[in-house]
């Protein structure tokens, strides 16, 4: 899956649009952690992952650049989480 969405596209009156981020990016965010974790995890701990990488993106909405790919941002954010564990 290749998504090449600029962040200012997710956002509406200010806000990020999480249910439309959640929509485009959850395969995208699968797959990251099943490669990197070469499926050892349960699909519970996959959408405990998930739902972090999305409250870290609504938490840090300010710091994005608007600009940039969102692509990116959700791909760090995820492997920076899966190697935590």
């Amino acid at each position: 899956m290749k998504v090449y969405k600029e962040i200012k596209s997710y956002i509406e009156n200010n806000n990020l649009d999480l249910e439309k981020i959640i929509k485009d990016y959850s395969p995208y965010i699968s797959t990251i952690i099943d490669n990197m974790s070469k499926n050892t995890l349960v699909e519970e701990d996959k959408e405990e992952i998930a739902s972090e990488v999305f409250f870290i993106l609504w938490k840090n909405t300010e710091k994005l650049d608007k600009d940039k790919n969102f692509s990116p941002y959700i791909a760090g954010i995820t492997r920076n989480i899966v190697k935590e564990i």
